[in-house]
């Protein structure tokens, strides 16, 4: 077995775990806005903004981050190269993901902020097209809490880019550097 001197393999263990967690938790919030807030700011005719979120940057993002996780997590207790490989390139598509769904949800949640009080906005007053369901007050918090959810996206997305670059930059240099042969199997 090959042994990677430059990668610490407690260090590779607690990122492949953030990794993991940033999966559930932006698969979370995504889940949430989609099957909550998405129905306020969408459909054909209305504001294109809210279609954004059927993109699901987010939870395209976290898997390739997630399943990235998983592989380095288990290639932290017997680092192979096939492995390594895997997860630089798993590392390398969460980054991408991650800074796409970062700023799909800022674009979503600096719209909503910007443009909450004004009545014409289709994202925050679906009465322009559709008889008032909610009232005045509803639809205001409904407004602060999507924009809150996807500022909580945008924030989980960019920590996942710092995370997986973070990985992505360890394991390269890990699998260039010098190696050192062990007897270990």
């Amino acid at each position: 077995m090959v042994s990677y001197t430059r990668l610490s393999p407690n260090l590779f263990r607690g990122l492949s775990v953030t990794n993991i967690v940033l999966w559930i938790i932006c698969t979370g919030l995504v889940t949430a806005i989609t099957i909550r807030y998405t129905n306020l700011g969408a459909g054909y005719t209305e504001n294109s903004v809210g279609n954004l979120d059927y993109v699901f940057a987010g939870l395209w993002s976290s898997l390739f981050y997630g399943i990235g996780g998983l592989v380095g997590l288990c290639a932290s207790y017997e680092c192979k190269k096939h492995q390594m490989k895997v997860v630089a390139v798993l590392c390398g598509l969460g980054f991408c993901g991650a800074i796409a769904a970062a700023g799909i949800s800022g674009h979503i949640a600096v719209y909503i902020t910007e443009n909450k009080d004004d009545t014409n906005n289709t994202i925050c007053h679906p009465d322009v097209f559709y008889p008032p369901v909610f009232t005045e007050v509803q639809l205001e918090q409904d407004c602060k809490v999507w924009a809150i959810l996807e500022y909580m996206l945008m924030s989980y997305s960019i920590a996942a880019a710092v995370i997986n670059a973070i990985l992505l930059v360890s394991v390269v240099i890990a699998v260039t550097g010098p190696k050192k042969q062990s007897n270990f199997v």
